[in-house]
C-alpha cells in the first residue's frame, strides 16, 4: 500500500479484481456446481468488501484525527 491514497494505482487494482471475478463467473456456468461456486464466491467477496470498507473508514478517521 502506498503512503498516500493519491499514489494508489486504481486501474491495475480494478483490472485484477475484474479478472478474478471473470473466473468465478465462468465457473458458475457449470451446471449443478455453479450454485455452490457462486455461494462460496459471494461469501468471500462480501467478507473482502467488508474488510476493505472497514479499512477505508479507519484511514479516513485517522486522517481527520491528525488534523
Amino acid at each position: 500500500m502506498p503512503e498516500k491514497v493519491e499514489e494508489f494505482d486504481w486501474r491495475s487494482f480494478q483490472q485484477e479484481y475484474r479478472d478474478y471475478i471473470d473466473l468465478v463467473k465462468l465457473a458458475q456456468l457449470i451446471p449443478l456446481i455453479g450454485a455452490a461456486v457462486g455461494g462460496i464466491a459471494n461469501y468471500k467477496l462480501v467478507n473482502h468488501l467488508s474488510d476493505t470498507a472497514k479499512n477505508a473508514y479507519r484511514m479516513r478517521y485517522f486522517k481527520n484525527k491528525t488534523i
